[in-house]
């Protein structure tokens, strides 16, 4: 198995037939079909609330546009220091944000240490017009050592991020 990207590997079969079966006549254009409004639904019933799914061609798209309409290019994510958006993304994030900051945060096993996350948030002054405030928190899941968050270390996770008004990157 390589797990370099999922990118870099051929298309499934399983993949390739679903393609070729709903290449079957015109359909409207920018997520405006029948499959696109079929997999938003299912998600919106998996999730259990509105939202609106952007279609993308490939991860690093997927993470940079969904930070960019998170952080305006004035503010900050929080991230840990091995996350991918930090280590392998090429600047993607930066750039697609118009230059919103990356800013790595500590833990054991690439999960972001609750108490350093607090720490950081306690420590920044969220009206002074000099510093970048944090505006969104990424978080990993399956991080880039394969570990996994429990729900509760999520919910202790995000919960702080939540009561400062940003927005949770997953």
């Amino acid at each position: 198995m390589n797990f370099l990207s999922d990118t870099t590997a051929p298309a499934h079969p399983a993949l390739l037939d679903a393609m070729a079966h709903a290449n079957g006549g015109y359909a409207a254009s920018y997520g405006n079909d029948p499959i696109c409004q079929r997999v938003e639904d299912h998600l919106k019933q998996v999730f259990e609330t509105e939202l609106k799914v952007l279609f993308t061609v490939s991860g690093t798209a997927s993470n940079a546009l969904a930070l960019s309409i998170l952080c305006p290019s004035h503010g900050a994510v929080l991230c840990h220091d091995e996350a991918h958006i930090h280590r392998d993304e090429r600047g993607a994030p930066e750039f697609f944000t118009g230059g919103a900051k990356l800013i790595p945060l500590p833990g054991a096993h690439a999960k972001i240490d609750l108490e350093a996350l607090k720490a950081t948030l306690n420590s920044w002054p969220q009206d002074f017009v000099h510093t970048t405030p944090p505006r969104a928190l990424s978080v990993s899941n399956l991080n880039e050592s394969g570990c996994a968050y429990s729900a509760d270390e999520l919910a202790a996770l995000t919960a702080p991020a939540r009561a400062r008004g940003l927005g949770i990157h997953f």
